[in-house]
C-alpha cells in the first residue's frame, strides 16, 4: 500500500499518523498531542490499522523505536459495547495483534515487550478463542514471566469471559513460573470466589508443590505470596496438611486468611484463631467479617463489639491501609470522645478522636504521633498536626474538611497584589492589627446554616505578635501565630474557626498547653553509630536495601544532613568532605546490595537522588570537579526525563562541564512544553555567549521571556506568581550576560519589568 495515498479525507488522528509513520517522524509525540483521544469511527479505526500494518512491515525507521506501543495505547479509546470502530478493530485489529504475538513469540528481539504485553491484553479483552490461544501459547513458554502487565492480561479472565475455563484449564498442566505464576494465582481465587464450577489451576500435583513452596518459605520479603497460597487451600480437593501449616505461619496475615479457610470448611480451630484475633485492634475488622463470612458471627467476643474498641479497629484498619500510614499502629488510644451535632444534616453523632504511635527504630528519628477521627468520614488529616490541638479543634478542622468535600465550602485563595477583597479588611472589628492582607476566603453553601456567606482569613500582626485575623462579622477574632502548630498551613486557622461554628463550640481553649516542645536532641555519637548501622544493613540485607535505599522516606535520605553534621562535628573534618564520605558509602551499599531494584535506589526521590546536588557541590567546594561527569553517566540511564535532564544538566554546568551540561539542555528543550520557565534556558544561554553564540543566547532568553509574557496574559490565577518568579531569573540572567544592552534594551524589545499589568 502506497503511505502517501492513505488518507483521502483527514481527521486528526490520520493527520497524525501522516506525521509521525514519516521517516524520522515521532509517532509518540503526535498522538500525545492528540492529548485524550477516543476511536469511534469507521475511518479512524482503518487508519489506525493501516499504521499498525505500516509498522509491522518492518520499515524500523517510521514513527521512532516505540511507535507499535504509542499506536496501541488507542485500543483504550474503543467502546467495547459496540459501534463503527469497534467492528473494525475485532476483525481486522485483533488479527493486527496476533501478528505482532506470533512474531515476537517466534523472535523475542522482534518488537519490545511492551508492545507483546499489551497486545496480549486487549486479545484477551476482546474474547476471542484465537486471542486466548495466543495468550495461552505466551504465558506457558512463559514470555517475560516477571512482567506486571500480566495481571491485567489474566484480569480479564473473568467468570464472564467466555474462554476462562479452557484458559485456566490450560495453566494446570504447566503453571507458569515468576510474577506470571502469582497473578494466575489472583485471578483464579477471584475467579472462585465467585462460584464458578471449574477446577482451580493449582488443585493439582504441580500447584500444590507450588503453594507448599510460598507457605514454606521463610523469607520475610515474600510472606506476602504465601497469602494467596492460603486463600487457594479453600479451592482444594484435600488442603491439608498445608492448610495446618498455614495456620502456624509466621505472618499474621497468612495465619488470618488460613483461620478464613478453616473456618469456611467449619473446622473449630478457625473460628477459635478469628474470634482471638477479633480482640486484636490491628486485626479486629477483618477477623470478624470473615467469622460473617463463615456463618459464625455467634463466636465473635462480646468485647470486640463496645463502640470503643470498634473505633479504634476501624481507625486501625484505616491506618495500615497501604495508601496511609501502611503498617499497624504500635499504640492506639481513644483521646476524646463525644456525641456531636454534624452538619449538614446536624443528625446526633458519635465521634472518636484516636491517637496512634508508629515507634522509631532506626535510633534516628522521633516517634510518629498523630490523631485520626472516627465517627462521620474515618481519616487522619496527618499534615495537620491534630495531636498538638484541642479536641475540639480537631473535630473542627475535621468538620470544615468534610464539609470541603461535599461541596459545601469553597476557598478563594487571594493573589498578594489583589483589593478584591479589601472592604472585608477594612470593616473587621478586630483592634490593634497592622501589615494584614486577606489571603483566603471561604464561602458556605446556604445548606450549612452559617451566619454568614464569606468568611475571610487575613495574616499579619497585632501589638507585635504575628499572627491570623479571621473576618466573620461578630465573630471576628485574633489567632496568634504561638498557639497554633509550627509549620501547617495557614489554611488550618480558618478551619478551627469555621468548623468551631459550626459544632456550636464557644469556648475558647487555652491552645498552647497542646503544643508539644522538641525532644532533647541526640548526641552526635548516637546518630553517627545508628546511621551507619543501617547503610550495613542495606549493604548485607536486600530487604533493607530496598526499604533503605529505595524508598522515597527511607531515613537515609531524611538524617543524611543530620548524619553528616554529626560526624563533622566528631571529627573535626569539613562538612564537604563528611558529605561526600557518606554520600559515596550510600553508592557503595547500592553497588554491593545483591537487591533486583538497584535502578530505584538511583531514582531521583531515592537517598541517592535527593541528595545528588548536595554531593556535586561539595565535590566542587573540594576541587573535584573533574569527577562530576562519571557520576552523571551513572545517573543518565535512569534519569532519562526532563527532571533528571534539568539536574544533571545544572550539575554539569556547576562543575564546569559546559559540552555536557549543553547535550542535557538541549534535550531538555526538545521533550519539554514548559522549557521556557526552567532556570536551564538562562545556563544554556551562559554557555553560548561563552561559545561565541552571542545571538543564539540572546534570542534564547528573550523567546523565554516573550513565551512567558504570553501564558500570564491567560493565567492571572494561583499560577502568576510563579510565572512572574520565572520571569524575574531570565530578566536577571539577560542583564546579568547582556549588560551592554541593560534595561533600555529590554524596554526596546518589549520586555517589561514585571508581568503584572498595573
Amino acid at each position: 500500500m502506497d503511505f502517501k495515498n492513505w488518507f483521502g479525507r483527514r481527521t486528526p488522528l490520520q493527520s497524525a499518523l501522516k506525521r509521525g509513520l514519516r521517516r524520522g517522524g515521532d509517532l509518540e509525540a503526535e498522538l500525545k498531542r492528540l492529548g485524550y483521544f477516543r476511536l469511534t469511527s469507521r475511518a479512524d479505526a482503518e487508519s489506525f490499522c493501516d499504521g499498525l500494518e505500516h509498522i509491522l512491515s518492518g520499515d524500523s525507521q517510521a514513527g521512532g523505536k516505540t511507535s507499535a506501543h504509542s499506536l496501541l495505547r488507542l485500543y483504550l479509546g474503543v467502546d467495547r459495547s459496540g459501534g463503527f470502530a469497534f467492528s473494525v478493530m475485532a476483525r481486522r485489529g485483533s488479527a493486527l495483534l496476533a501478528r505482532i504475538v506470533e512474531e515476537a513469540l517466534r523472535d523475542q528481539s522482534r518488537f519490545d515487550e511492551e508492545t507483546v504485553l499489551y497486545s496480549l491484553r486487549m486479545l484477551a479483552v476482546y474474547e476471542t478463542a484465537a486471542g486466548t490461544d495466543l495468550v495461552i501459547r505466551a504465558a506457558l513458554l512463559p514470555y517475560r514471566p516477571d512482567e506486571f502487565l500480566w495481571r491485567s492480561i489474566l484480569g480479564s479472565y473473568t467468570p464472564a469471559h467466555p474462554e476462562s475455563e479452557r484458559f485456566f484449564d490450560a495453566m494446570r498442566e504447566t503453571l507458569p513460573t515468576g510474577a506470571l505464576g502469582v497473578h494466575l494465582l489472583d485471578q483464579a481465587n477471584a475467579a472462585a470466589l465467585q462460584g464458578v464450577s471449574w477446577t482451580h489451576p493449582y488443585d493439582s500435583g504441580s500447584g500444590r508443590k507450588q503453594l507448599e513452596s510460598w507457605l514454606s518459605d521463610k523469607d520475610e520479603a515474600r510472606f506476602p505470596l504465601a497469602v494467596p497460597a492460603a486463600v487457594a487451600l479453600l479451592f482444594l480437593r484435600s488442603p491439608d496438611p498445608l492448610l495446618s501449616r498455614a495456620l502456624e505461619h509466621e505472618s499474621v496475615d497468612v495465619r488470618l486468611e488460613a483461620a478464613w479457610v478453616a473456618a469456611k470448611l467449619g473446622r473449630d480451630d478457625g473460628v477459635d484463631s478469628l474470634a482471638r484475633a477479633c480482640l486484636d485492634v490491628n486485626l479486629s475488622s477483618r477477623a470478624k467479617d470473615y467469622l460473617s463470612e463463615a456463618g459464625r458471627a455467634d463466636a465473635i467476643p462480646s468485647q470486640a463489639e463496645e463502640a470503643d474498641f470498634v473505633a479504634m479497629a476501624e481507625f486501625a484498619s484505616w491506618l495500615a491501609h497501604p495508601m496511609e500510614l501502611g503498617r499497624p499502629a504500635d499504640e492506639l488510644e481513644i483521646l476524646d470522645r463525644r456525641e456531636l451535632s454534624w452538619p449538614p444534616d446536624h443528625e446526633p453523632t458519635w465521634m472518636w478522636l484516636v491517637r496512634y504511635r508508629v515507634k522509631d527504630k532506626t535510633g534516628l528519628a522521633e516517634d510518629e504521633v498523630g490523631v485520626g477521627l472516627v465517627g462521620s468520614t474515618t481519616f487522619c488529616l496527618f499534615s495537620d498536626k491534630l495531636e498538638e490541638r484541642p479536641p475540639e479543634d480537631c473535630y473542627a478542622i475535621h468538620c470544615y474538611w468534610e464539609m470541603s468535600g461535599l461541596g459545601l465550602i469553597e476557598e478563594n485563595e487571594v493573589e498578594g497584589e489583589s483589593s478584591e477583597y479589601d472592604q472585608m479588611l477594612r470593616g473587621c472589628p478586630v483592634a490593634g492589627s497592622s501589615e494584614a492582607r486577606i489571603i483566603l476566603v471561604s464561602e458556605l453553601a446556604p445548606d450549612l446554616g452559617y451566619p454568614r456567606r464569606l468568611v475571610a482569613l487575613a495574616k499579619g500582626n497585632r501589638r507585635d505578635e504575628a499572627g491570623w485575623i479571621v473576618i466573620d462579622g461578630p465573630r471576628s477574632r485574633w489567632y496568634a501565630a504561638t498557639e497554633m502548630p509550627e509549620d501547617v498551613d495557614d489554611k488550618t486557622v480558618i478551619m478551627v474557626h469555621v468548623g468551631r461554628v459550626l459544632l456550636g463550640f464557644e469556648e475558647e481553649p487555652e491552645r498552647r498547653r497542646y503544643l508539644r516542645s522538641a525532644g532533647s536532641p541526640r548526641a552526635p555519637e548516637q546518630i553517627v553509630e545508628a546511621y551507619e548501622r543501617l547503610i550495613d544493613a542495606a549493604r548485607t540485607d536486600p530487604k533493607q536495601a530496598a526499604k533503605l535505599l529505595g524508598e522515597s522516606k527511607s531515613v537515609l535520605k531524611s538524617a543524611f544532613a543530620k548524619y553528616t553534621a554529626a560526624r563533622s562535628s566528631i571529627l573535626s573534618l569539613p562538612m564537604p568532605l563528611c558529605i561526600c564520605d557518606a554520600y559515596e558509602a550510600l553508592l557503595a551499599a547500592c553497588e554491593q546490595t545483591e537487591s533486583s531494584s538497584k535502578g530505584d535506589f538511583l531514582s531521583t526521590s531515592s537517598p541517592l537522588g535527593e541528595h545528588f546536588d548536595t554531593y556535586v557541590d561539595a565535590m566542587i567546594e573540594l576541587g573535584r570537579q573533574s569527577d562530576v561527569p562519571a557520576l552523571i553517566e551513572r545517573f543518565r540511564r535512569h534519569w532519562d526525563h526532563n527532571l533528571g535532564c534539568g539536574r544533571l544538566g545544572a550539575a554539569a554546568f556547576r562543575s564546569g562541564h559546559d559540552r555536557i551540561a549543553e547535550q542535557f539542555f538541549l534535550q531538555l528543550r526538545d521533550s519539554y512544553e514548559g522549557w521556557s520557565r526552567g532556570e536551564e534556558v538562562g545556563l544554556l544561554a551562559a554557555i553560548w555567549k561563552k561559545l561565541g553564540r552571542f545571538e543564539d543566547a540572546h534570542s534564547l532568553l528573550v523567546d523565554a521571556m516573550r513565551a512567558l509574557q504570553e501564558e500570564s496574559r491567560s493565567d492571572a490565577g494561583s499560577g502568576h506568581e510563579a510565572l512572574e518568579r520565572w520571569f524575574q531569573g531570565h530578566r536577571a540572567a539577560y542583564l546579568a550576560l547582556f549588560p551592554e544592552h541593560g534595561e533600555p534594551g529590554l524596554r526596546r524589545i518589549g520586555i517589561a519589568s514585571t508581568l503584572t499589568v498595573s
